[in-house]
């Protein structure tokens, strides 16, 4: 009889666990912040050396490309703009466009550099050039302009990835760039071509890493089909035929030496330091790759984005956890060992480590542990007391009532050598009796935790009328979690609508979330649409309110003179307004470019007038000035307007020189002529003379 109790009471348990796993759930990540903007690439530098590392999120369009600088709390600091300017003046048919940017501070001056790949098409030119501009702040005014340092024109093919890295050890930055045409350039400081690996095709992504521990970087390249180990020359090559879409290089085992991380959009490759495969995964779709212990279990995941998730892979391969958002995902940025940024079509989301899932899962492993020795055959409670009394510590600071239930059963059953029928009767009596307490009092998690925990211990000793009851008493709580969650739900959506109203759209998008979790668990479909709706709302009043951030930067820059910059937060302001078809302040932001617009153009002429006036140019500096003076008329900057007057005196006193000396020297040659012809005259006359 016994034995046949004990294995009723193994069967309940094993199964009591099953539920427990799935019971209460947390989530590894976090969300912290987020910002309705399309972005291409991102990246994460502390520029301004306040501990504090901004947010860069950049945007390609078809004219201009956008940088837009967060801090980290999600607020936007500033932006700026960069186009291709290829030949303006005298190739007016030729078009470049950027289709990638990279920042970083590569000479360490806490001035934004930017770094760019283009294609540059017209009559009779095809080229892809890298340009290197430099934004230069002012120590004066603190405006800031935009100065180029250099442009590489001798790329075959387009640019695919860029980066920088200390490759040389000599504390200064290289800069490192992927080509279609097979190759990947190693660019001084300067723009000296340092080094160039011609590879087996097509490379699409590069990363640097010191993957042997040497003290020195590696490149890693992915191709057409094969991923290339750089350190100087060609040290190994990987085959894949596929192409590499994504590379990184990460330590999953400990060893102070970096294994390499790739993906050809269907399998996540992870490969040794010496290029021998470590494992492999089959996945679909795979837009991006990384590698960190973002969950602090203190070992190192592989992250892969699929679709709208992202999986978390443990350094043998297995799957270990995945964590949802609402939007199908293009890439993402490792921004710390906690902090993970993720880009989308429609947004840019930050999560932050759920240190809630960190602890519950340690407090899991020791239960599970913990369970192990207590179950027959091992009825341990030696070495199960100690492994349950720290998850029970762990569990109660989590607020997980139902696993330090758990481990207080068994911490009850080892202290008090609880085995017989009659004790464990007891213990279930007492829990059935918290159990209508806690239904009592409201507290139905509780009771439905105890009530489940009553039903077991009815069940491992055979109590069949107290395992009804229990069954009722569950389904009552049940009925009474419903009305409850609903209400809490309600009451969660008006607190929502009462920020919306005060536009206060976080804390409003905070509520209208949790109402919205609850509605879902309780499957109640009128209050899913109307969160739906309301979330609609917030995304629209927000767009409204980052349009608005991005006419007020604009404004603030056109008041310091910096119009490029004030042109780029124009743009992104009139594209929201514009899908928003808020007809005012498209006409309001029309106005103010259209100002912008001409004071770039007017200081464009000028700076043109000036290039011609220095190369003695003069009809050509001239026409410039004059076109410069008009629009700022317009403008009635008359100011400015004094400026162009001055450089045109200026022109017409070196053409009046220029036309002095011209005279002079026509002058000269006259009379040189006339005194040549007098010469020969006398010298004809002189020689008439002699022959007679």
């Amino acid at each position: 009889m016994r034995k046949f109790l004990s294995l009723i009471f193994l069967v309940t348990i094993i199964l009591g666990l099953i539920e427990f796993g799935s019971a209460k759930s947390y989530q590894p990540l976090k969300h912290k912040w987020d910002y309705c903007i399309r972005a291409e690439d991102l990246y994460s530098l502390d520029l301004d050396r306040d501990m504090q590392r901004e947010f860069y999120a950049c945007t390609y369009g078809r004219r201009k490309s956008y940088v837009n600088v967060f801090d980290e709390n999600g607020e936007i600091l500033w932006n700026t703009w960069v186009k291709g300017k290829y030949a303006v003046s005298e190739c007016a048919s030729v078009v470049e466009t950027i289709y990638i940017l990279y920042v970083d501070d590569i000479n360490d001056n806490k001035d934004l550099d930017l770094i760019f790949g283009s294609k540059v098409r017209g009559e009779k030119i095809n080229i892809n050039p890298i340009t290197y501009i430099e934004r230069e702040t002012d120590p004066e005014s603190g405006a800031h302009k935009q100065k180029l340092r250099w442009k590489y024109t001798h790329v075959a093919g387009i640019v695919t990835d860029i980066t920088s890295a200390d490759m040389d050890n000599d504390g200064i930055k290289e800069i490192l760039v992927a080509s279609a045409d097979g190759n990947v350039y190693v660019f001084s400081i300067n723009g000296n071509v340092m080094n160039k690996y011609e590879l087996d095709g097509s490379v699409y992504d590069i990363f640097t890493s010191d993957v042997d521990n040497d003290g020195r970087m590696e490149i890693i390249a992915g191709t057409y089909k094969s991923i290339y180990l750089i350190d100087g020359g060609i040290k190994w090559v990987y085959p894949i035929n596929k192409r590499v879409s994504r590379v990184y290089a990460g330590d999953l085992d400990d060893d102070r030496r970096a294994e390499i991380i790739a993906t050809d959009g269907d399998a996540v490759h992870v490969i040794n330091p010496d290029g021998k495969s470590r494992w492999k995964v089959d996945l679909k779709e795979i837009a991006d790759i990384g590698a960190s212990d973002i969950d602090n279990d203190t070992s190192t995941e592989v992250l892969v984005a699929v679709g709208n998730n992202i999986k978390a892979f443990s350094s043998d391969g297995s799957f270990k956890w995945e964590y949802s958002i609402d939007d199908r995902i293009l890439s993402m940025l490792l921004l710390s060992e906690n902090e993970l940024a993720i880009n989308t079509a429609k947004k840019i989301y930050v999560l932050e480590t759920d240190n809630s899932y960190i602890k519950n899962q340690t407090a899991y492993r020791k239960y599970l542990e913990a369970n192990n020795f207590f179950l027959p055959p091992k009825d341990d409670c030696v070495s199960a007391l100690p492994l349950a009394k720290e998850a029970l510590e762990i569990f109660t600071d989590i607020n997980n009532t139902e696993g330090a239930v758990r481990c207080s059963y068994i911490i009850r059953v080892c202290e008090g050598r609880i085995g017989e029928i009659e004790a464990k009767k007891k213990l279930a009596d007492e829990y059935y009796s918290i159990a209508k307490k806690s239904l009592d009092e409201g507290d139905y998690e509780n009771a439905k935790i105890h009530a489940q925990m009553a039903m077991e211990i009815y069940a491992e000793i055979g109590y069949n009328y107290d395992i009804i009851q229990c069954d009722r008493l569950i389904q009552e709580i049940e009925r009474k979690k419903y009305e409850i969650k609903l209400e809490e739900a309600h009451k969660y959506y008006s607190e929502a609508y009462w920020h919306y109203t005060n536009d206060d759209y976080k804390n409003s998008t905070i509520y209208l979330e949790r109402a919205k979790e609850i509605y879902v668990e309780l499957n109640y479909s009128k209050g899913i649409d109307d969160c739906d709706f309301l979330f609609s709302e917030i995304e629209r009043k927000k767009k409204k309110r980052a349009a608005d951030n991005f006419y007020s930067l604009a404004y603030k820059r056109y008041q310091l003179h910096e119009y490029k910059d004030a042109l780029a937060s124009l743009e992104q302001a009139l594209e929201i307004y514009q899908e928003l078809n808020l007809s005012d302040e498209i006409s309001k932001s029309n106005s103010l470019k259209n100002l912008t617009e001409s004071y770039i153009k007017a200081d464009e002429y000028y700076s043109i007038a000036e290039e011609y006036y220095k190369s003695e140019k003069y009809e050509n500096a001239t026409y410039y000035a004059n076109e410069s003076k008009n629009i700022y008329i317009k403008l009635k900057d008359y100011k400015k307007v004094v400026v162009c007057d001055s450089l045109l005196k200026d022109i017409e006193e070196k053409k009046k020189e220029k036309d002095m000396f011209q005279l002079l020297m026509t002058l000269a040659v006259v009379i040189i002529l006339i005194i040549f012809i007098i010469i020969i005259f006398f010298s004809i006359r002189r020689f008439g003379k002699i022959r007679q």
